[in-house]
């Protein structure tokens, strides 16, 4: 009762299994066609295996392949004498798009690694088609990463000379109006001495000794004023002389750097912006070294300073030799002052009125130069009022006019950066699609290959898994019917591993049968190979023996067309002697032939030479020609 239930499900099973592999078939040939578009060829010069395939290939169409920027790309080169598949199709002008199509035919012509291909070829066309991807992602990204520079390069390089052209112009302005300022301090110090000579000539006493006091009393104080005026403008002179020397030996420096550069630019082919990039760090370069060395230089004051400071204070510190110094100048000191009292003593002597002190002198002269520094100061705190308030205005609009230009170029500055963030992204999405563009249907084609390698895979599991399973049923059934006819027939297990050992040795010798019949079979496909070479062989000389046998006919016909010439020459009654020698040339030719050419011995019935006629004396002459 379990039996045919058993069968049942076998045979269920066996039909699924049958529908699977019906619809494995009709995948497989899904797949071909797909291969065959990929491949840029056309549905219809596939294999036809089965009624379903030639329909699902009559359904499915080839399409033209449209890039991102809307050309058509060209299809796969069909082999000679096959039309090829979208011949209309334009090729792309992008030199990227026909590198592309390029690399792809290369790698469609490999379709055969993924059949019978080694693990050693796979690895070796994963490396190529990932080399050539890093290859065409490496060169459109240097490139576009050098227009990205050569860009922001240019943007640099205008706001640098912007920049540097409004310090340019600060520094000129600032050199102006410390020059204006200077002018006019001289002028205002002038004023005032002048304004000051007026007043003291005018507050000056009627006594002449008084009168003179004052006058070399105002001498006295007009030389130390300008004293301090000329020191002052020595200082001014000498450190505006001493920047223009800076000034020159710093054009000096820039002019040999910029030579240097430009000579090596001409040589490698800079472009401008590069070249005052160089030579800005150049100079700056040379700054940080001169800078280094002054340094050292007031490194080195600052130390010698400090020594001898140190060494001040390491003396200072002997008491000894502080008191004798000490001494030593207080006895000088009395020395000075005696020999200072003689000398005024000598001078009262000879010249009594000049040096009597006035009781008053002292308060006139303290009046006096009270006087002139009041003057003298009104007017400087009023001019240094209006200075400082002239700076501090001109600090204000400095500052303001700073702060928009440097607002403007900040929102420069971002416009900038905006831009260049949204080329450098639009550039990523654009290589990005162009890259991946022609590697599609590679991917597509592998992902085909490799679900038919599955499919397959599949269908030898299931249809083994089948085969078992219908192996295993008979043997239970013949087991099953041994089993039962044994009780009554008496066979035992014994007799049952008889026959299993049986029909072992008999599915031995069977194998033995087939791979002897296989190294027949071998021995066969080489003995056809050795006789094909044979029959090559033969074809060959019967050729050549051709070949021979058609110049051999030439020269029979030439020989013919001697002897038809000394008949001629015979009829026409030429000399005995030409005759005899004509004949003696044609007998010559024809036993050389005769005895050369093994095919001339039996001659065509065609191409037989007449037999020769009695000359006409009735009787052959010397038995020539018999």
């Amino acid at each position: 009762g379990q039996r045919p239930g058993g069968d049942g499900r076998i045979d269920a099973l066996g039909e699924k299994l049958d529908a699977l592999a019906q619809r494995l078939q009709t995948v497989d040939a899904r797949s071909q066609v797909i291969g065959s578009v990929l491949r840029g060829g056309s549905p219809e010069s596939l294999p036809k295996p089965s009624s379903s395939t030639v329909a699902f290939a009559g359904q499915v169409q080839p399409s033209p392949v449209v890039s991102r920027a809307g050309h058509e790309l060209p299809p796969h080169h069909a082999p000679p004498g096959e039309a090829p598949a979208q011949a209309s199709a334009k090729r792309a002008p992008n030199s990227l798009a026909t590198a592309m199509d390029n690399i792809n035919s290369t790698l469609q012509d490999l379709h055969f690694i993924f059949v019978r291909a080694t693990a050693g070829q796979h690895e070796a066309a994963t490396r190529i088609t990932k080399m050539a991807r890093g290859y065409i992602c490496r060169k459109r990204y240097i490139a576009g990463m050098a227009a990205m520079r050569a860009w922001r390069e240019r943007e640099s390089h205008g706001m640098a000379n912007f920049l540097h052209g409004w310090l340019v112009d600060r520094r000129q302005i600032h050199a102006q109006l410390r020059a204006l300022m200077r002018k006019r301090e001289v002028t205002s110090g002038r004023r005032c001495m002048l304004l000051w000579a007026e007043l003291s000539w005018g507050m000056m006493p009627t006594r002449v000794n008084q009168r003179q006091s004052a006058y070399f009393m105002a001498v006295r104080s007009e030389r130390r004023l300008l004293a301090g005026h000329l020191k002052g403008w020595s200082e001014a002179v000498n450190a505006l002389k001493g920047r223009k020397e800076i000034a020159q030996r710093n054009m000096e420096r820039y002019m040999r750097i910029r030579d240097r550069v430009e000579l090596e630019a001409e040589q490698q082919g800079w472009r401008e912006e590069l070249i005052e990039s160089v030579v800005r760090e150049e100079l700056h370069e040379e700054a940080v070294r001169i800078m280094a060395g002054r340094r050292a230089q007031l490194l080195l004051q600052y130390n010698v300073r400090e020594w001898q400071r140190f060494h001040k204070t390491s003396l200072r510190k002997n008491e000894g030799e502080t008191r004798a110094s000490q001494l030593r100048t207080v006895v000088m000191r009395g020395k000075y002052y005696r020999a200072w009292q003689s000398y005024i003593e000598e001078c009262k002597r000879w010249d009594s009125g000049r040096y009597v002190r006035l009781r008053n002198e002292r308060q006139l002269q303290h009046q006096v130069i009270k006087g002139v520094y009041k003057s003298f100061f009104q007017g400087w705190l009023v001019r240094a009022q209006k200075c400082a308030e002239a700076k501090r205005r001109f600090h204000a609009c400095n500052q303001a006019w700073v702060a928009q230009v440097a607002a403007v170029w900040r929102d420069a500055a971002i416009r900038t950066r905006r831009v260049k963030m949204t080329c450098l992204e639009r550039w990523i999405l654009i290589s990005r699609s162009k890259t991946q563009m022609p590697f599609r249907r590679w991917y597509l084609w592998c992902a085909d290959g490799q679900a038919r390698r599955h499919a397959q895979e599949f269908i030898s599991i299931m249809l083994g898994k089948r085969w078992q399973k219908q192996r295993t049923g008979r043997i239970m059934r013949a087991w099953l019917e041994e089993t039962e006819q044994g009780a009554d027939v008496g066979r035992g297990r014994e007799e049952l591993l008889t026959l299993l050992s049986e029909q072992q040795a008999l599915n031995k010798a069977h194998e033995e049968t087939i791979s002897r019949y296989k190294d027949l079979h071998s021995k066969a496909e080489q003995g056809l190979r050795k006789h094909e070479d044979i029959l090559v062989k033969r074809e060959k000389q019967i050729l050549k023996i051709e070949r021979e046998r058609g110049d051999i006919t030439m020269k029979l016909h030439a020989a013919e067309q001697e002897i038809l010439r000394l008949k001629d020459m015979q009829e026409k009654g030429l000399t005995e002697a030409m005759l005899r020698k004509g004949k003696q040339h044609s007998a010559d030719t024809s036993i050389a032939h005769t005895q050369t050419d093994p095919v001339a011995l039996h001659p065509p019935p065609s191409s037989r030479a007449a037999p020769p006629r009695r000359p006409r004396g009735g009787r052959w002459r010397g038995g020539e020609g018999r």
